[in-house]
């Protein structure tokens, strides 16, 4: 059984998520993908998702994704490495963990709608290996 990021999911708490985006959030918890804070932003700014995913093996499963997602959104994957932020890589508590930060807006430049959020949880549970 591979090993769990040590982290609790925002899905525990779901209640409290901006509702637009937790079908997305629902598609990136995976075994080799766990999601770990986000934002929809509110029909004013880009979304973002904080996540980790699992090893090579998960990062090669996150290219193919994004690959598709460039097709139907402006998405920026970064590496989140700074200690100044909650959600960057602990190679100490989860060592087989990379984190990232994923920033999505529409094509148009303008804020992601909740049908593109969808949109792109439809890609993510599309890769369910």
């Amino acid at each position: 059984m591979p090993e769990r990021f040590m982290n609790l999911s925002p899905l525990d708490q779901a209640e409290n998520l901006d509702q637009e985006i937790v079908p997305l959030l629902r598609a990136m918890n995976k075994e080799w993908i766990a999601t770990q804070g986000s934002c929809s932003g509110h029909g004013r700014e880009h979304a973002y998702v904080d996540f980790a995913v699992r090893g090579l093996v998960g990062i090669r499963k996150l290219v193919g994704i994004l690959n598709r997602l460039d097709r139907i959104a402006w998405v920026d994957c970064s590496l989140n490495w700074s200690r100044e932020v909650a959600t960057a890589c602990d190679f100490r508590l989860n060592p087989p963990w990379v984190c990232f930060s994923l920033t999505i807006e529409a094509k148009n430049g303008m804020p992601p709608s909740k049908a593109l959020l969808n949109r792109i949880a439809r890609v993510f549970r599309a890769r369910e290996q």
